[in-house]
């Protein structure tokens, strides 16, 4: 397991939510030659390679790019439409670390709790996971405005 992805492997108290913006304030995160040099420098410094994907779920499988599979899987806003949960849970499943190490990946799904009008959301979710042989565990919530979770996914 990676000590680096430790704090993000247990759920938090059901009192905490996500931070939340002061909209009194400005929002934009200032972007600096110095911000980029040590973002690009802590990648290198912990051996990690980031690896982004935008596109159909249909189409996609990680084993093209890392046989081996993933330490870390993020997405967010992927669970929005019923239709999709199949694909995307094809590509979390390619994306596992093979063999004994398999346990050793993180998976992190952001979403709202329900998506209106398009009929998804992280009950139809969990239980998709579910029929899988996966679990899920909220790792953070935010019930204030729009309720959103933070999901990590468990497989056997």
């Amino acid at each position: 397991m990676s000590p680096l992805a430790d704090k993000y492997r247990s759920s938090t108290t059901e009192n905490d939510i996500a931070p939340q913006a002061d909209a009194s304030q400005p929002g934009e995160l200032q972007v600096t030659d110095a911000l980029k040099d040590a973002f690009l420098s802590s990648l290198i410094e912990s051996k990690t390679r980031l690896l982004f994907s935008a596109g159909s779920w249909g189409s996609f499988r990680p084993s093209s790019l890392s046989p081996r599979g993933f330490d870390l899987v993020l997405t967010s806003e992927t669970i929005y439409q019923s239709t999709s949960l199949g694909d995307l849970l094809e590509v979390i499943t390619d994306a596992l670390k093979k063999g004994s190490e398999a346990a050793s990946s993180l998976f992190l799904i952001a979403a709202k709790v329900l998506y209106f009008g398009v009929g998804g959301g992280v009950e139809e979710f969990t239980h998709a996971v579910s029929k899988r042989g996966g679990t899920t565990e909220v790792v953070l919530e935010r019930r204030e405005g729009v309720g959103r979770k933070i999901l990590s996914l468990h497989w056997f």
